[in-house]
C-alpha cells in the first residue's frame, strides 16, 4: 500500500529545466514544480523498484514502460496547450 505521507528532498536542477517546469505548470500540464518533478522521475524510480523487488530486467522494463504510457498522456496534454510554447536549442521556453 502505498504511503500517504511525503518527505521533502531538496533536488539541485539546472535554471533550463526550471524555465521549462515552470512553462508546464504555466500551460496547466502539471499544478506545481513537486508534482512535475515527483512525475518526471517516476518512470525510472518504477523500473529501479521494480528491478530491486523482482530481480529481473524484464519485470524492470515492462514497470517502466507501463509509467511512460503516463507520460505519453501528459505529453499529449502538453501538445494541446502548447500552440505558444517552443523550446529553444538551449532548453530554454519561448514564444512560438
Amino acid at each position: 500500500m502505498p504511503s500517504k505521507t511525503t518527505t521533502t528532498v531538496p533536488v539541485r536542477v539546472k535554471n533550463e529545466h526550471v524555465a521549462v517546469i515552470d512553462e508546464l505548470i504555466r500551460l496547466e500540464v502539471f499544478c506545481d514544480r513537486s508534482d512535475a518533478v515527483r512525475f518526471m522521475i517516476a518512470p525510472v524510480y518504477d523500473m529501479l523498484a521494480t528491478a530491486w523487488n523482482s530481480n529481473s530486467k524484464i519485470s524492470a522494463v515492462k514497470a517502466r514502460m507501463q509509467s511512460e504510457a503516463e507520460v505519453m498522456g501528459k505529453l499529449n496534454l502538453l501538445l494541446k496547450a502548447s500552440d505558444d510554447f517552443q523550446l529553444s536549442s538551449e532548453g530554454e521556453p519561448h514564444p512560438a
